[in-house]
């Protein structure tokens, strides 16, 4: 028997045995806010738990004032319903959908409550936080069974422009390498004004209290890497969090259940203006050898206001599996089963005149097929947005079969139009009349726009003539016409 398979049963053993507590164990939380106008916050909680374990039942959230521990506000959501996040294949069971079944399932319970902090007076500085239930006990890097804590923290009197969220669930299951992004995006959907930065951070207790991890394992040294305990070798050793993307890369080597919390910082015109923490449970298994597909973007991608852009990204994959590009965490792009083969994503717009230098988050997301955990890659390519151009072309009937062609709705500065269609139309100018000579016939024709920047807007049309045009006619110069 393999070294992989005897780890792989010493993991579904200890799986078996460890599944039997019944207390609220939780496997993780993170907690945001977003401004809803007269002092209230929406404040949106996140838990995750095992399905073996108890619900967390309903959860009190809590504003208080930094500086002193006063309580500003508190409300009680109820539970809502779980919804399993665990990151494995389709049709692959977990204790979610089979109570017998050997692999480790997660739920995720998405709370929300409205705060009014009217009554902070002068205070500046805000947490809302959760402290209830305690953490896993399956955690072996030392706080599992520890009282659990989560909090955001906000400075109301900076006034930050945007709320931020993460887009996706973070990963509980770890396969050969593990390259995860957490995914920020604004509540409006469409770009950060506002910096963001990520740091590994220590999970707390009720109290603001430090957790206690065993051994050499620390915040930020929380998993067995390769190259453990240096942290700063480049990868595949050490470990790895970009502080601009939020990029996490390691290589595990143990086969462990490690607690890991990030901190995401959002500053204002240099000011620190909110943060919040992401904590989660990562189960890490050898039962595979299977490495995660990787990304590649090309470099000094740009983004185009109003005309769009079109982005071109090829994954690869070690192992030679079938490749499933998501964006945006949205919708399956592609299937790939070349994973060589570039991916197109052409539906990326910002509908805005750009008056700063703004940077639009892409999030892109690649899955293999190798079952039962698949390897996979998130990935955040920051896109620089520059003016861009668009408009709506008219084709006006002026009878006869003469058409008048032009633009409306102009954004931006066009510099060239390139016009062109069938009956040899072809022009280079923003107005100009066309004549057409056979009736009731369909015309297409098609515009692009360009502007200084290099940007491109591109569309088309259809024009239909009516039952009576001009008749061409053909003279000499010496002919005489009579009309």
């Amino acid at each position: 028997m393999g070294k992989n398979s005897k780890i792989q049963i010493i993991i579904f053993l200890f799986l078996f045995i460890s599944y039997s507590g019944t207390a609220q164990k939780l496997f993780g939380g993170e907690i945001y806010t977003t401004y809803q106008g007269n002092n209230k916050y929406l404040v949106s909680l996140i838990l995750y738990t095992s399905c073996f374990d108890v619900s967390p039942g309903n959860a009190t959230i809590k504003a208080k004032c930094l500086p002193s521990g006063t309580l500003i506000s508190s409300q009680t959501a109820p539970m809502p319903a779980g919804v399993e996040v665990t990151n494995v294949c389709p049709g692959q069971c977990t204790r979610c959908s089979k109570p017998t079944c050997s692999m480790l399932g997660i739920k995720k319970y998405s709370y929300s409550a409205v705060l009014d902090i009217s009554s902070a007076g002068s205070c500046c500085e805000i947490i809302f936080c959760y402290e209830q239930g305690t953490r896993t006990t399956l955690i072996s890097t030392g706080p599992g069974g520890s009282e659990f804590y989560i909090e955001s923290y906000l400075n109301r009197c900076v006034g930050g422009n945007e709320d931020v969220f993460p887009l996706i669930s973070p990963e509980f299951l770890a396969v050969k390498n593990v390259n995860y992004s957490h995914a920020l995006t604004c509540y409006n959907n469409t770009y950060v004004l506002d910096s963001i930065v990520y740091e590994f951070t220590k999970p707390m207790k009720p109290g603001r209290i430090d957790v206690t991890y065993s051994g050499q394992y620390s915040y930020d040294k929380p998993v067995y890497f390769w190259g453990f305990p240096n942290k700063n070798l480049s990868y595949p050793r050490g470990i790895q969090l970009d502080s601009k993307t939020g990029q996490l890369t390691f290589r595990p080597v143990n086969a462990e259940t490690a607690l890991l919390a990030v901190k995401i910082k959002q500053f204002h015109n240099g000011q620190l203006y909110k943060t919040f923490t992401r904590e989660w449970i990562v189960n890490i298994t050898t039962q595979t050898a299977n490495n995660s597909p990787t990304i590649q973007l090309p470099a000094n991608q740009y983004i185009c206001s109003w005309s769009g852009s079109n982005i071109q990204l090829t994954a690869s994959d070690p192992d030679g599996d079938s490749v499933f590009f998501m964006h945006n965490y949205q919708v399956v792009s592609i299937n790939q089963t070349n994973p060589d083969k570039p991916l197109q994503i052409i539906d990326l717009n910002l509908l805005t005149d750009i008056n700063k230098e703004v940077y639009v988050p892409l999030v892109v997301r690649v899955k293999d097929n190798k079952c039962p955990v698949p390897g996979s890659s998130t990935n955040v390519f920051f896109l620089k947005a520059i003016n861009g151009v668009s408009a709506t072309p008219v084709a006006a009937d002026s009878g006869c079969g003469l058409f008048h062609f032009f633009v409306t709705n102009i954004h931006g500065k066009p510099t060239e139009y390139i016009w062109n269609g069938d009956d040899e139309m072809s022009r280079n100018d923003s107005s100009f009349y066309f004549q057409y000579y056979s009736p009731n016939t369909q015309y297409g024709f098609n515009l692009e726009i360009k502007n200084k920047e290099g940007c491109e807007f591109k569309t088309s049309g259809k024009i239909k003539t009516g039952s009576e045009v001009s008749i061409p006619v053909f003279a000499g110069k010496d002919d005489t016409l009579c009309y």
